[in-house]
C-alpha cells in the first residue's frame, strides 16, 4: 500500500529530534539522514515483527565481516525501497530510531569506502553523492542515480533542510534528552569515534 501523507508527516515528527541529536553529535547532515531512512524504510512502515520483537530496519545496512550488525532480521523485498534483489535478505535491525541512526553513522565512519563521505559531512549534496557511491557501489550507475534522486526528492518534498538548522535552545534540549545515551555509546564502543561529540550541541547551526 502507498504511504500516506499522514504517515510521512508522522515519521518525521517522531524521529526529527533523534536525527538532530545524532547528527549534531557525529557531525552528519541531518536532512540526509532523515531522507535516507525515510526512503529505505518506506517512512518507517517496514517494521518487522518476529518472535514478539519489533525489528526496526530504518536503513538498508547488511553489515560486513569487519563491521557486523548487532542484530539481523531477514526482510523480503520490496519492503526496503532500494533492495533490488528478489530474494529475502538479512539487514541490520535496531531497538529504535536513535539506535539505528548511531549504527548508520558508525557504519559510514568505519567503512573504508565511507572516507569521502566523511570528508564532506558539511556539504549535504556532496555527502549524499559519496554516500550513494559507497552504499550502492560504482557498478550500477542507474541504481546510484536512483538512490540520489529519491533521497533528494524526499528531502525537498518534505522540507527536510529545516532540520539542519538547530537553535541554541533546541540544542540544549537535545543534549538533555540524548546526551547521556550518546556519550555512553562512545564509552562502550570499540570503534574509533570521529565527530564533535557533545561539542556538537554548542553553536547555532548544524
Amino acid at each position: 500500500m502507498p504511504v500516506t501523507d499522514a504517515q510521512k508527516l508522522a515519521f518525521f515528527e517522531a524521529h526529527a529530534d533523534e536525527a538532530q541529536a545524532v547528527g549534531l553529535f557525529f557531525g552528519f547532515p541531518i536532512s540526509i539522514m532523515l531522507a535516507h531512512s525515510a526512503a529505505e524504510s518506506s517512512f518507517g512502515t517496514n517494521t518487522v515483527v518476529k518472535d514478539g520483537v519489533d525489528h526496526h530496519v530504518f536503513f538498508g545496512m547488511s553489515g560486513t565481516p569487519s563491521i557486523p550488525c548487532r542484530r539481523v532480521v531477514v526482510v523480503k523485498s520490496p519492503e526496503l525501497q532500494f533492495n533490488m534483489e528478489a530474494k529475502p535478505k538479512p539487514f541490520c535491525s535496531f531497538d529504535d530510531y536513535i539506535d539505528a541512526a548511531i549504527g548508520w553513522c558508525e557504519f559510514i565512519a568505519r567503512h573504508p569506502n565511507g572516507k569521502n563521505a566523511m570528508k564532506n559531512r558539511d556539504k549535504p549534496n556532496v555527502f549524499l553523492d559519496f554516500l550513494a557511491w559507497f552504499y550502492r557501489g560504482p557498478v550500477n550507475k542507474q541504481q546510484h542515480d536512483d538512490f540520489v534522486t529519491e533521497v533528494k526528492k524526499i528531502g525537498t518534498e518534505n522540507h527536510l533542510k529545516q532540520y539542519d538548522s538547530v537553535s541554541i535552545a533546541q540544542r540544549a534540549a537535545l543534549m538533555a534528552l540524548y546526551g547521556v545515551r550518546l556519550t555512553h555509546w562512545v564509552a562502550k564502543s570499540s570503534a574509533p569515534f570521529d565527530g564533535p561529540g557533545v561539542a556538537g550541541f554548542a553553536g547555532t547551526t548544524a
